[in-house]
């Protein structure tokens, strides 16, 4: 579907998308319309950053489920760049989070039990082996969460 940009008449609300400054498309709001410039501030979806584009360069959005996925994306990527910034190699995060998230993930399903035909006593002792393993795991995690959190609001006072 080809589309005339004379016909398009966008208002502060529209979802566009706009090529950002990596050169890649990305979902937006219209923030504000400057009609004697001819350029607009959009909100990238998902992210935090603002950025001011000339009206003629938006296209229309490609609709709900792809801003979804797009915010949904954005959220892996924050924690991924999280992980890079902590590890010192990334150094340019595309995004700042002003968003808290408090709630603590539930447990995943238990490991199955292990059954063999030998001793009950080693069975038993590799199972509580296992689960100990199992749960250091889930809270090592739980950890790293809440010092990222910590350490993300630290940043922005």
């Amino acid at each position: 579907m080809m589309y005339n940009i004379s016909e398009i008449k966008y208002k502060v609300g529209d979802y566009v998308r706009a090529t950002y400054d990596d050169g890649k498309d990305y979902e937006a709001k219209i923030l504000s319309i400057n009609s004697k410039a001819g350029t607009c501030i959009l909100k990238y979806i998902g992210y935090d950053n603002q950025q001011e584009v000339h009206v003629c360069d938006l296209v229309p959005s490609w609709g709900k489920k792809v801003r979804r996925l797009q915010f949904s994306k954005s959220k892996i990527d924050e924690s991924s760049d999280y992980f890079l910034k902590s590890s010192s190699v990334g150094k340019n995060l595309k995004k700042e989070s002003n968003k808290k998230n408090t709630i603590t993930p539930p447990l995943p399903p238990i490991p199955p039990m292990v059954a063999s035909g030998k001793k009950s006593e080693d069975s038993e002792h590799l199972s509580a082996m296992l689960m100990s393993w199992y749960m250091s795991g889930y809270y090592t995690g739980v950890y790293q969460g809440m010092q990222m959190m910590k350490n993300s609001s630290r940043t922005k006072k």
